[in-house]
């Protein structure tokens, strides 16, 4: 049991560093083909930041803000490239990925997020913590609910072949 837990939790927290290098990876190649000032700097603060919920949303502003100080132009530019990177990211890659990590349909990461951060914040733990917790803690549950249906022989039927009642 503890050996699942360790496990889900090392490959959710090893999925989030690979996201990270993901994005500021494309984000590198986006910001070095707008030309922006200090691209390769911005872009890996920002994919870093992701590690930690709404941080990378604070940083993103924060690096438009400061290049909008020397031109506006180069400051929107980052900001809509800096999110649309991300939304490629989060929307396209990051649900296959964690799904594939930690075992979990991409649907269900989207659905034990908010539950996270909600019961989170119920339990006086805070939102963020709801929220780095919420998608290893569904994994586990997931495995323990598997494993307890394989000792207790529970078993979907194969192909989605209908159940037949006793008598047909």
């Amino acid at each position: 049991m503890l050996g699942t837990l360790g496990r889900t939790f090392r490959g959710y927290f090893a999925g989030q560093v690979l996201l990270a290098l993901i994005l500021s990876g494309l984000q590198i190649v986006v910001f070095t083909l707008l030309a922006i000032p200090y691209g390769v700097l911005f872009a890996v603060a920002i994919g870093f930041t992701t590690l930690v919920p709404y941080a990378s949303a604070l940083t993103i502003v924060l690096v438009s803000l400061l290049l909008a100080l020397q031109d506006p132009r180069t400051g929107l530019e980052v900001l809509v490239a800096a999110i649309s990177v991300g939304q490629v990211v989060d929307q396209g890659i990051q649900p296959r990925l964690m799904g594939s990590i930690v075992g979990l349909q991409p649907a269900w990461l989207l659905v034990c997020l908010p539950i996270g951060a909600r019961v989170g914040s119920l339990m006086g733990l805070g939102d963020l913590l709801g929220l780095l917790l919420a998608v290893p803690l569904a994994s586990c549950f997931k495995t323990f609910l598997d494993l307890w249906a394989q000792r207790h022989e529970v078993a979907a039927p194969a192909g989605g072949e209908p159940l037949s009642s006793p008598g047909q």
